[in-house]
């Protein structure tokens, strides 16, 4: 799945599921779901975004000051958590589009996402 296609749908998912991330110690989970609607088709998915991530014990405070807003979270706020902590670990999982499950790492899609555009 193409990185902007994918940055749509979890900016759609953060704008509809006003919640922060959950805290587990050193881990984040955040989970919503979305309605995506296929511009080649028109058919319409739901779709529920998973992003999970660990960070050093030591940053977990920064961390939570960033992912544990009650205005809920937006694309904005993983820009500032790969700021806090560069490495990082984490994954995007998507699930109900046609190629059922989609799974990023996100440290990676961080870095694309935050490229200037050419």
């Amino acid at each position: 799945m193409r990185v902007e296609v994918q940055q749509t749908i979890m900016k759609k998912a953060f704008r509809e599921n006003k919640s922060p991330f959950v805290r587990d110690a050193d881990a984040f989970h955040w989970s919503g779901t979305t309605t995506v609607t296929s511009k080649n088709t028109g058919i319409t998915y739901d779709v529920e975004v998973e992003v999970s991530l660990t960070t050093n014990s030591r940053l977990t405070e920064q961390m939570s000051a960033c992912l544990l807003k009650a205005e809920g979270v937006r694309m904005e706020d993983l820009l500032i958590a790969e700021m806090i902590d560069p490495k990082l670990q984490g994954s995007i999982d998507i699930k109900g589009l046609p190629k059922d499950k989609i799974e990023t790492n996100l440290s990676k899609f961080i870095k694309k996402v935050s490229k200037p555009a050419k």
